[in-house]
């Protein structure tokens, strides 16, 4: 195969391993300091990281 070709066929991928990671990082911070369980703590609050829940605009710095 054409080694221009595989370059094009890379470049204009839909799959990109960088933006899996960063989406599961966002979603990792979501997970740990928005959601509530059952007892009404985040993962964060039970470690002691929080004090109460974060809305995603906190996250986000908006």
């Amino acid at each position: 195969m054409n080694t221009a070709w595989q370059r094009v066929v890379q470049a204009y991928s839909a799959y990109q391993p960088e933006n899996i990671e960063k989406l599961l990082t966002v979603f990792r911070a979501y997970y740990n300091y928005c959601i509530v369980g059952q007892d009404e703590k985040t993962p964060a609050m039970r470690f002691g990281l929080a004090d109460r829940p974060a809305t995603p605009a906190e996250l986000l710095g908006m």
